[in-house]
């Protein structure tokens, strides 16, 4: 969660106001629907996975990680449904245009989508204790996210190209953690 907030810092020199606030406006939303129940569910797992025998682990890393999606597709719906909502000028005082017209809304969207259940990834690591791999994990996480951010707006691309290598990214790490729960989990699937 810092490299939002890192972020935002870089956007202050890179774009003007208006635009600025079409991020903020998104990572509000994508946080808004999907913190809670994702840390929910997290937290509540490491608990868990400690107190069952190893049998069961793969089978609630496996259910958790299914929740876990299940709940992003969920999210996404219900976002893509409340989009006219959302920025309705007349209704909502997140009412910019750029958001809905570029496209960037789905974007986000898709890029909210498959990075909500990546956040499995930490705390798989976390239950394997696995420290080392958890602070570079970490480090090269939050680099490439103000990277993915931050350069495509440097060129001259804008805030949607930058939303696009960031869904890339989401999806990329979303891949890993499938991958790791297939090999997990295989014996669930």
């Amino acid at each position: 969660f810092g490299a939002p907030f890192v972020i935002s810092i870089i956007l202050v020199r890179l774009l003007d106001q208006k635009i600025i606030g079409v991020y903020e406006s998104l990572i509000l939303i994508g946080s808004s629907f999907t913190y809670f129940w994702v840390s929910g569910i997290i937290n509540t797992f490491i608990p868990y996975y400690h107190s069952i025998t190893e049998e069961k682990r793969p089978a609630l890393v496996f259910n958790v990680y299914m929740l876990l999606v299940a709940l992003s597709v969920i999210c996404f719906f219900f976002l893509a449904i409340l989009e006219p909502v959302l920025f309705n000028p007349g209704i909502s005082l997140l009412n910019s245009g750029h958001i809905t017209k570029d496209g960037i809304y789905f974007i986000f969207l898709m890029y909210n989508l498959f990075n909500a259940p990546s956040f499995m990834i930490e705390y798989l690591l976390m239950v394997k204790n696995r420290p080392g791999t958890i602070v570079i994990y970490g480090a090269l996480s939050f680099i490439f996210q103000v990277l993915a951010l931050t350069i495509p707006i440097m060129l001259g691309y804008g805030l949607q190209s930058g939303v696009m290598v960031l869904a890339a990214i989401g999806f990329l790490k979303f891949m890993a953690l499938t991958i790791y729960i297939s090999r997990v989990g295989a014996s669930m699937i």
